[in-house]
């Protein structure tokens, strides 16, 4: 006849019992937060017991200073995901417009015509006409509907911002990091005549128009000093570092360098 095993003392059951009942614990609560569809980016990292956040970057840029390129090499080494151009569709997508539409208004910051109707009709009036077929889009509804967007990715986590206003929208929020992108005008000419090989005339053109239009278009927000550096964590001249240096800078800032 076998002797049965000796039983395991009894705090060691305890701590076993505890361990056990604590894993389930954590296994179920992911299961939750998986269940409710927030898996994908809100997924909270567990070290030991410590919960972590992911951080959230806009980046506001001056045309030419590489804040695209920038963003795009952060997200795909942090694996993030980047925002820039679908924001566009969804804009459009809630506004009931076209993205096209959107498109013409982040170039012109709101219809000349549609503001001068907006001192002679009732807004209340005008939205419904306008907004029963066509659907309808002016400076606050864009900004309405932007910030509801750009709200819900900080929630989400584990992204980057192109412009649009996001060191605004998100100003003083935990885990969001501003950035700023500078450089001289013949510094941004260069950038697209080498990025996009056009020649100096279109280049010149297009960073002359480009500044003028994010001047307006960021207005829609109420600031006017949109290259203030109080507004962000960290501003970046790229005519005096390269994109490999200031992406090492914004890792060690967000504590991934």
């Amino acid at each position: 006849m076998s002797t049965p095993p000796h039983p395991l003392p009894i705090k060691q059951r305890i701590g076993l019992s505890r361990d056990f009942v604590w894993g389930v614990r954590q296994r179920l609560a992911l299961e939750r937060d998986l269940s409710h569809g927030i898996g994908r980016v809100m997924i909270k990292v567990q070290t030991g017991r410590k919960e972590e956040r992911m951080a959230v970057i806009t980046i506001s840029r001056q045309f030419g200073a590489g804040g695209i390129t920038l963003g795009e090499r952060l997200a795909e080494r942090l694996g993030y995901r980047f925002v820039n151009e679908e924001m566009i569709k969804e804009v459009a997508a809630r506004a009931k417009v076209t993205p096209e539409g959107v498109e013409a208004f982040e170039q012109s910051a709101g219809s000349k015509l549609v503001r001068f109707l907006e001192k002679i009709i009732r807004l209340d009036y005008l939205e419904r006409v306008l907004s029963s077929s066509y659907g309808y889009l002016d400076e606050k509804r864009y900004v309405s509907v932007v910030r509801e967007i750009i709200t819900e990715l900080y929630h989400e986590g584990n992204v980057v911002i192109i412009g649009r206003g996001g060191q605004y929208i998100l100003a003083g929020k935990p885990d969001a990091y501003h950035l700023l992108l500078v450089a001289p005008r013949e510094h941004r000419v260069q950038f697209i005549i080498d990025k996009y090989k056009v020649s100096r005339d279109t280049a010149e053109r297009a960073v002359e128009r480009a500044d003028q239009r994010r001047q307006t278009f960021l207005s829609c927000f109420g600031h006017e000093d949109h290259d203030n550096p109080a507004y962000y964590h960290m501003s970046l001249n790229t005519a005096l570092i390269t994109l490999d240096k200031a992406e090492e800078l914004v890792l060690k800032l967000i504590g991934e360098g």
